[in-house]
């Protein structure tokens, strides 16, 4: 087996590209002046290849990954969708590999072994064995001849799911450790391929399963059921598609590693002085302002401005306003960023009710709203293999005459393998 490395956006390098027409992959490549590039960052498990794609910037170059990169993307890619679920199940015309369901009934498996759940079942009836506390509870009671007669007896008999569930754990087991298993070391090893022709009518086997789904109580029971229905509903769209375990979004991974990473495992990038293990630190994720205006009409309008990192000091004397960029950049950022230049004027200017500026602290108990005494430091942050520093993206501190105003942005770049790893060990 063969594993074809990549970086997000950079050039395909010992790659085929009519490989990837032929599997239906060009939605994971875009082909951008003469040259194909990757637009994803995950896995792509072919017949006897497998294709991995680092985030925008993990490296200097692509030949610089080994396998140990390998290894940790592959552990760093199962907590994104095990744990906290950042990954759609699909987008533009892939459907990733039902992880979580897999890895739930593989622990299923080592918890209980394979399903042996056995149920009674009541029916009415006249022959059979007769519950008599549930006949006598709920069937119609006839008095003839001087006797007491109900009407229907309520029966009782053992109903056994136990086959066609083993069945379909079975089907998994051993179908998930060969797709994707064995690759990635993932799952339990499973060989016992006497499921039978599981396949033949996929609808009628989730059919079935949601059936037997209303008819148990326990937890474990039930999400075992219901990962078999995820797992065998993913199944009946397969065909002879590859298996995807990627994401074409990684930006939105990227704000939420490095909320992690602030908040959790801070470091000193220049003027981002944040000490570490201080729990007086607050770092919320996408922090949302309300701006009042007033409208021509006697209507006013309300608008909204998200912020990706927020930072308030215990004495409010100090703030950082952060925006996280997925970028592959070269050694300037060409164009300014008019949006953190809006998040300064906003959220220095006046609320209209309080005369304060918009910039608070919201996030105790009781929603107190203290005033911001002192610093506001602007910033953005961008990936880089290169060790932590900063850079100024807008400086006119030292230009009093300029319309903009007294503005400093820094442009923040962090270590993109240091912030993983902290999110990994968190």
């Amino acid at each position: 087996m063969v594993i074809y490395r990549f970086i997000d956006n950079e050039p395909i390098d010992g790659f085929d590209s009519d490989t990837f027409k032929k599997f239906g992959l060009e939605q994971l490549f875009n082909l951008t002046n003469g040259e194909w590039k990757t637009n994803f960052v995950g896995f792509v498990i072919l017949k006897d290849d497998i294709l991995v794609s680092f985030p925008k910037q993990f490296k200097e170059k692509i030949l610089d990954i080994s396998k140990v990169d390998v290894e940790f993307l592959k552990l760093f890619m199962l907590k994104v969708m095990k744990e906290d679920n950042l990954i759609n199940e699909s987008d533009d015309g892939y459907r990733n590999f039902p992880l979580n369901s897999y890895l739930k009934i593989c622990d299923y498996f080592q918890k209980f072994g394979l399903f042996t759940n056995m149920e009674k079942e009541i029916y009415s009836g006249s022959t059979g064995k007769i519950n008599w506390t549930k006949t006598m509870r709920n069937s119609n009671k006839v008095i003839s001849n001087s006797n007491l007669i109900f009407m229907p007896f309520q029966l009782e008999r053992k109903r056994n799911d136990e086959n066609f569930i083993t069945e379909c754990m079975s089907y998994v087991l051993y179908d998930g450790y060969q797709k994707i298993g064995q690759q990635l070391e993932i799952g339990v090893p499973f060989y016992n391929n006497s499921h039978g022709n599981m396949l033949d009518n996929v609808d009628m086997v989730i059919k079935r399963l949601k059936k037997s789904f209303n008819r148990y109580f326990k937890d474990h029971d039930l999400k075992l059921i219901n990962s078999l229905i995820e797992y065998f509903e993913y199944t009946s769209t397969l065909k002879n598609n590859p298996l995807y375990l990627l994401t074409k979004d990684f930006k939105s991974i990227w704000s939420h590693i490095v909320n992690n990473y602030l908040s959790h495992h801070l470091e000193s990038v220049d003027e981002l002085l944040l000490p570490k293990n201080d729990e007086r630190i607050v770092i919320e994720n996408e922090k949302e302002f309300i701006i009042e205006t007033e409208g021509k009409t006697s209507k006013n309008f309300n608008y909204k401005i998200r912020v990706d990192h927020i930072y308030v000091s215990e004495n409010m004397n100090d703030s950082f306003v952060l925006d996280s960029k997925y970028y592959t950049i070269g050694n300037k950022v060409l164009d300014l960023n008019y949006k953190q230049i809006v998040y300064e004027y906003v959220i220095r200017s006046a609320d209209k009710k309080t005369g304060e500026p918009l910039l608070y602290d919201n996030l105790k108990e009781n929603n107190d709203t203290r005033l911001v005494k002192g610093n506001l430091k602007n910033g953005l942050i961008f990936p880089t293999y290169r060790k932590n520093h900063s850079k100024t993206h807008l400086d006119t501190t030292d230009q009093p005459q300029n319309p903009i105003g007294n503005l400093m942005i820094k442009e923040y770049y962090l270590n993109i393998e240091q912030v993983m790893k902290s999110y990994l060990i968190m």
